[in-house]
């Protein structure tokens, strides 16, 4: 709605080819160069760490998550767990129907 506002104000047959493709080329440019970037980094996981919910048998054990129990000499069947962010991460872009590019760094 405000992009066909915006194209009201000028009156395009008077506009030179050059100059369309050039102002399609520049508000093309801003409108996705205006992407928002989610960013975290977690160095070390304790039962303070904010953001991460833990379900099953995961639970924080500084400096790692453990996702299954882990007693010595004993087995650990049975044992499942699971470590989520707590926020939603956009990951489909309706407008392009493109997935947005992320990455993922596990450090052992």
């Amino acid at each position: 709605m405000m992009l066909c506002n915006f194209w009201n104000i000028f009156d395009l047959h008077e506009f030179k080819i050059q100059h369309r493709i050039f102002f399609i080329f520049i508000l093309h440019f801003f409108i996705f160069s205006c992407d928002v970037q989610l960013s975290f980094n977690y160095i070390t996981f304790s039962p303070n760490t904010k953001g991460i919910i833990y379900e099953g048998d995961a639970t924080p054990s500084d400096p790692v998550i453990q996702l299954t129990f882990n007693h010595n000499d004993e087995g650990m069947n049975n044992s499942s767990g699971l470590a989520m962010y707590n926020e939603t991460l956009q990951l489909w872009d309706k407008v392009s129907g493109t997935v947005q590019t992320f990455l993922l760094i596990f450090h052992s």
